[in-house]
């Protein structure tokens, strides 16, 4: 059984403060601090990345050199799908929480326990309790890593303590 990190880019390691970063190109550089406090949750849980957008980094291989290149230290099972399903006679992109219940069907039989990491604070009622949202010109803090850690260890952490932040603390 595995540990699954769904691990945004924007705004959870790449930020608009961090210099030479910009979340409206999507080219950024990740802050190192943030890059830092992901390899401490991969590390201390063992769990494995699933990348939630893939295709404005240029797909999958060139994201996962770009992970490799800023230091990034975990095994990267893959991405969510991004197929289009036709909805009111129009093809469309499912949302993020619908391409994490598809993959989750295909293959969480595997899977022991999961976090989301987004700065996504829309979150819909079957990802409660199971999402940490950063702060998009922040980025991944402490603070974040602790509250992945009790989600991915399965301890109890409620819905206001994923979405309410003091200080940010750097690792």
């Amino acid at each position: 059984m595995r540990k699954i990190i769904f691990l945004d880019i924007n705004g959870v390691l790449v930020q608009e403060r961090y210099p030479g970063s910009s979340q409206r190109n999507n080219h950024g550089k990740a802050d190192p601090a943030c890059v830092a406090a992901l390899n401490v949750l991969i590390e201390q849980t063992g769990a494995a990345l699933v990348l939630i957008e893939t295709a404005c980094w240029g797909g999958l291989h060139h994201l996962t050199c770009l992970l490799s290149d800023w230091g990034v230290r975990g095994s990267i099972l893959g991405a969510l799908p991004m197929i289009a399903v036709p909805e009111n006679l129009q093809w469309v992109t499912p949302s993020r929480d619908r391409r994490i219940r598809e993959w989750l069907k295909l293959y969480g039989m595997n899977v022991s326990a999961y976090v989301v990491l987004d700065d996504n604070r829309d979150i819909p009622p079957f990802l409660a309790g199971k999402q940490v949202c950063s702060r998009a010109n922040v980025g991944l803090t402490v603070i974040d890593v602790k509250l992945a850690l009790a989600i991915l260890n399965q301890n109890n952490v409620s819905r206001e303590a994923m979405n309410v932040r003091g200080p940010a603390r750097r690792v």
